[in-house]
C-alpha cells in the first residue's frame, strides 16, 4: 500500500528536477491525498498578539499573485497551533504541507539550517512528511512577539505551493516585510516588530530583539471623570490624528491627568500596538519630575531607554507634552498628551504638539513642551505673569 503511495510521489518529485523551476514540491498534496485537510481554526485568540496579521496575508498574496503562484499561507502561534489560513488560486491543496513546515521547524529547535534547502534532499524530506506530518523543507519564517502569559515567544508564517521552495520563502518574507516587520540582527529568517525591535536594529548591541514588550490595552479606561477639566479634548485628538495621517504614521495617542491616569486613548491605522508605550512616556515624565530634558532625545540613547521600559514600564523617550489645567480639588495641575509609534521620536512630539495647537492651546512662556489654554493663560503670555489655564 505504502509502495503504491510513494512511487508516484517520488517519481513526481524527481521529475520536477527537470522542471524549469527545478524543485520537488509541485504536486505534494495531490500525491499524499490526506484525509484530514487543515481548515480555519476555531480558537484564534492568540492571533491578536501578532501585529498587522491582515497586512501580512495581503502582502504575501500580492507577491504570490505577482509571481503567478498558487500557494497556501499559514500563520501559527508559538506552540505551532494554526491561527489563520489563506490561499491564492490553485493553492488550496498545499494547506497541510504549509502547516507541516511549521511542525518541522519546531521539531528542529527553530533552526532552519537543519531543514532541506536543495533539490537533492527534497524527495526524502517530502516522503518523511507522509509518516511524520513534518515537512522538513524551506518555506516557514519566524516571528518574535510578546504573549501576555508566556512572555517573548516565536510564531510562524509558512508558505507552500511553489515548485521552488525558496520562492515560498520569498513570498513569506514579502508578507512580513510588507506588514512592517524586519529581520532580527544577525538572522536571516527571524522577524520582529515594534520600537524595542527597531531600537535593537539601530544599536546592534546584542540586547533584547523582537517585538515591543508590552501588553495591549484592550479597552478605553473606565474612569474618565477628570477628562472634563481639559478643554477641547475631541479637537486635540482630531488634530493629532489629522497630522499623523498626513505623515502616514500609525500612532497611539494618550491623554492622561495630573496623576498619570489614562483618560482617553485613540489610534491611527497601525498604531494599536503603541498604546501602552504612549502611556509609558507619561510615566517616565512623571518619574523625572516633569523634566523632558532628562529623557532620551537622541538615537544613541534610545535602545537603553526602550529596553528599560520592559522592566519599569516607563518609556524614557520623547513624545509626551504637558498641559496645565485647573482641577477643582487640586488646583493648578499638569496633565499629559502623549504620542507613540513614529520611527523618529521627535515626529511623535510633532504630532502631539500639533494636536494641542490645533485645539487652541499655546506654549507657556519660556517653555518648549508645556501648554496652556484660556483667558488667564493668554493674559500670562502678554504680561509674563500667571502661566497655565483654568
Amino acid at each position: 500500500m505504502w509502495r503504491c503511495l510513494f512511487l508516484p510521489l517520488l517519481a513526481g518529485a524527481f521529475r520536477a528536477k527537470d522542471d524549469s523551476k527545478g524543485m520537488a514540491l509541485e504536486s505534494v498534496s495531490d500525491n499524499l491525498a490526506e484525509e484530514h485537510a487543515v481548515v480555519q481554526p476555531v480558537d484564534t485568540r492568540n492571533i491578536r498578539y501578532i501585529r498587522n496579521n491582515n497586512r501580512i496575508f495581503e502582502a504575501a498574496m500580492a507577491k504570490a499573485n505577482e509571481m503567478g503562484e498558487g500557494v497556501a499561507m499559514v500563520l501559527a502561534d508559538h506552540t505551532g497551533q494554526t491561527l489563520r489560513i489563506e490561499t491564492t488560486p490553485g493553492g488550496n491543496g498545499y494547506r497541510n504541507f504549509a502547516a507541516g513546515k511549521v511542525a518541522a521547524l519546531i521539531y528542529n529547535d527553530l533552526d532552519n539550517s537543519r531543514l532541506c534547502g536543495r533539490t537533492l534532499c527534497a524527495p526524502g524530506a517530502i516522503a518523511s512528511y507522509a509518516f511524520t506530518g513534518r515537512a522538513g523543507v524551506q518555506g516557514a519564517v519566524m516571528i518574535h512577539y510578546y504573549h501576555p502569559e508566556d512572555g517573548q515567544v516565536t510564531g510562524f508564517f509558512s508558505v507552500s505551493g511553489c515548485s521552488d521552495m525558496w520562492d515560498d520563502v520569498l513570498i513569506a518574507k514579502s508578507g512580513l516585510e510588507g506588514a512592517g516587520f524586519s529581520l532580527v540582527n544577525g538572522e536571516t529568517d527571524v522577524y520582529g516588530f515594534g520600537i524595542v525591535h527597531e531600537a535593537s536594529q539601530i544599536a546592534d548591541n546584542g540586547g533584547f530583539q523582537g517585538s515591543l514588550l508590552e501588553r495591549l490595552a484592550e479597552e478605553q479606561p473606565i474612569d474618565t471623570r477628570n477628562i472634563r477639566y481639559f478643554t477641547n479634548v475631541d479637537r486635540i485628538f482630531a488634530s493629532a490624528r489629522e497630522q499623523a495621517n498626513g505623515m502616514s504614521e500609525g500612532v497611539a495617542m494618550v491623554l492622561a491627568d495630573h496623576n498619570g491616569n489614562t483618560l482617553r486613548i485613540d489610534t491611527t491605522p497601525g498604531g494599536n500596538g503603541y498604546r501602552n508605550f504612549a502611556a509609558g512616556k507619561v510615566a517616565a515624565l512623571i518619574h523625572n519630575n516633569l523634566d523632558n530634558s532628562r529623557l532620551c532625545g537622541r538615537t544613541l540613547c534610545a535602545p537603553g531607554a526602550l529596553a528599560a521600559y520592559a522592566f519599569t514600564v516607563r518609556a524614557g523617550v520623547q513624545g509626551a507634552v504637558m498641559i496645565q489645567y485647573y482641577h477643582p480639588e487640586d488646583g493648578q495641575v499638569t496633565g499629559f498628551f502623549s504620542v507613540s509609534g513614529c520611527a523618529d521620536m521627535w515626529d511623535d512630539v510633532l504630532i502631539a504638539k500639533h494636536g494641542l495647537e490645533g485645539a487652541g492651546y499655546s506654549l507657556v512662556n519660556d517653555e518648549t513642551d508645556v501648554y496652556g489654554f484660556g483667558i488667564r493663560h493668554d493674559t500670562a503670555q502678554a504680561v509674563d505673569g500667571f502661566q497655565g489655564s483654568r
